[in-house]
């Protein structure tokens, strides 16, 4: 038999697991490019009538902006400002990233590391890329090429690369690793031109790094871990009382 006080503690230790998951799925995800921390939303509903604790309300991403890396690779681009890619499987699916870790496939079509192909400013896969002696991307996302002479030339519209307008971030589902999609709390994503419309601008050369702050991370697991351990306390003394309880009516 549960008191009252051992659910309350239960509750209890089981919010401080939820926030080790979060804390832990976000210090593995330090290093990886466009990363968005997890935070774990909590209310605290002790004084409620039903005295039920904490409990977690949602985990929520911390949206902020990572720094920015410098690879020196030409199919590694970064958003300087708001907005994400717009990129999509080969199965049709179409999904938002920060994570600016392209490269050229066989196809010479710009990918994400999974395979999906980076969109252009009208909301289409970027064509294959012409053989050329150099390429370039614009802070406004065109595409330019070198020929033979050193000479360099737009490679046309449909190259330039788009950035997605989202009416509320915080609405985005996530759908693995730092891919999202479109729900029904984000509105319709708007692709357009990077620098337009206060869409971000493109910068070639350099990711966008995790936003994860390890200190913070490793201040939110010793914390996580004493929530469990005072309510564990509890639930022991808790148990204790009501055996001792039962006894005396026994």
């Amino acid at each position: 038999m549960i008191s009252k006080i051992g659910q309350t503690a239960l509750t209890g230790m089981s919010e401080a697991v939820r926030r080790l998951e979060v804390t832990s799925h976000n210090v593995a995800n330090a290093l990886t490019p466009g990363f968005k921390a997890g935070e774990v939303r909590s209310a605290d509903v002790v004084a409620s009538p039903a005295g039920d604790g904490v409990k977690t309300l949602a985990v929520t991403k911390d949206l902020s902006s990572g720094p920015l890396i410098m690879t020196g690779m030409n199919s590694d681009l970064a958003i300087v400002g708001s907005g994400y890619f717009a990129v999509e499987s080969s199965e049709g699916e179409r999904y938002l990233t920060r994570n600016g870790t392209f490269r050229l496939d066989e196809d010479r079509q710009l990918v994400t590391p999974e395979g999906h192909r980076l969109l252009n400013a009208q909301g289409n896969p970027i064509p294959a890329l012409p053989e050329a002696q150099n390429w370039k991307v614009t802070e406004n996302g065109e595409i330019y090429l070198q020929d033979s002479s050193g000479n360099w030339a737009p490679a046309g519209d449909e190259y330039r690369i788009g950035v997605a307008s989202v009416p509320s971030e915080e609405g985005l589902i996530s759908a693995g690793g730092t891919l999202y999609r479109a729900g029904a709390e984000s509105g319709v994503p708007q692709i357009g031109y990077p620098g337009e419309n206060g869409r971000g601008t493109l910068l070639q050369g350099f990711i966008e790094g995790s936003n994860v702050a390890l200190e913070r991370e490793m201040v939110n697991s010793v914390m996580a871990r004493q929530l469990y351990e005072a309510n564990l306390r509890v639930a022991q003394t808790g148990n204790e009382m009501t055996e001792e309880l039962v006894d005396r009516i026994i």
